[in-house]
């Protein structure tokens, strides 16, 4: 199991897999996950040779959503790779709500 957590990546043809895999804590995001999310997102959106990207979980969880202890007082100012979107389009939410 990984503690860490991480985004696994695969490609199969035209398909980019994505996997969640922080399995011994039901694949919540930590900040090194949601960097490696977007980076995976952003991959699919550049490559011309993707034609869709399925997100998935190892183990029982798909998600027990974000480690609240890394971005409680982070999460409006979270900021992800240069180039990367916003995978859970939480910075669209925190400026429409200023």
């Amino acid at each position: 199991m990984n503690q860490e957590g991480r985004v696994t990546i695969e490609r199969q043809g035209h398909v980019l897999l994505i996997g969640l895999d922080r399995v011994a804590r039901r694949n919540a995001f930590d900040s090194a996950m949601l960097n490696a999310l977007a980076l995976a997102y952003a991959e699919l959106e550049h490559d011309d040779e993707l034609r869709c990207g399925v997100l998935f979980a190892h183990g029982d969880h798909f998600t027990a959503g974000l480690e609240l202890t890394q971005f409680a007082s982070s999460l409006g100012r979270f900021e992800y790779p240069e180039g990367s979107p916003d995978p859970l389009s939480f910075m669209a939410r925190a400026s429409r709500n200023r």
